[in-house]
């Protein structure tokens, strides 16, 4: 008989028995008591984003928060939900992420009205708690009443009274 801690189980654990007798096979267990946990976990770098300030009912500049798979078996990440007035465009929801690799997540800020708006992404997944989240915080600014674009324009030589 012998134990041994090192071995893998096959299961993404390690320590396994193994029993032998002579001429009648060979018998082998994994040793529950010294097996790993096998579990992903998620760790969110930063985790809070401050957005510059924003005119109302338009579009920032989009941030990035980092998920890591911080685990020892895969990350899948079920759902994004952020609240308030932000939005999550780098999707990253049904592909497995393997462990201690990267997924980026781009985040903008779309305030609805003037003021501090403040929010907060939330993501979940199979980790233990079902999700991490992240602090979603800006200003939104009053709207210009009249926005030209482009801001100059340039125009060929005419003649008075011409078009």
């Amino acid at each position: 008989m012998q134990a041994s801690a090192g071995v893998a189980t096959g299961d993404g654990r390690n320590g396994e028995l193994r029993a032998a007798t002579y001429g009648r096979g060979i018998w082998q267990i994994p040793l529950l008591h010294r097996g790993e946990s096998v579990v992903p976990a998620m760790t969110l770098s930063p985790t809070s984003l401050t957005f510059a300030a924003q005119a109302v009912s338009t579009v920032s500049a989009a941030q990035t928060i980092t998920v890591t798979n911080s685990g020892n078996a895969s990350l899948t990440i079920t759902q994004i939900a952020p609240t308030g007035d932000f939005n999550e465009t780098g999707n990253c929801i049904g592909p497995a992420i393997a462990v201690a690799q990267p997924a980026r997540l781009q985040v903008e800020f779309q305030p609805t009205t003037t003021g501090t708006r403040t929010g907060v992404l939330t993501i979940y997944g199979n980790v233990a708690g079902g999700q991490a989240t992240a602090a979603l915080t800006g200003v939104g600014t009053t709207a210009a009443t009249v926005l030209l674009d482009p801001i100059t324009l340039s125009f060929t030589s005419t003649n008075v009274g011409a078009t």
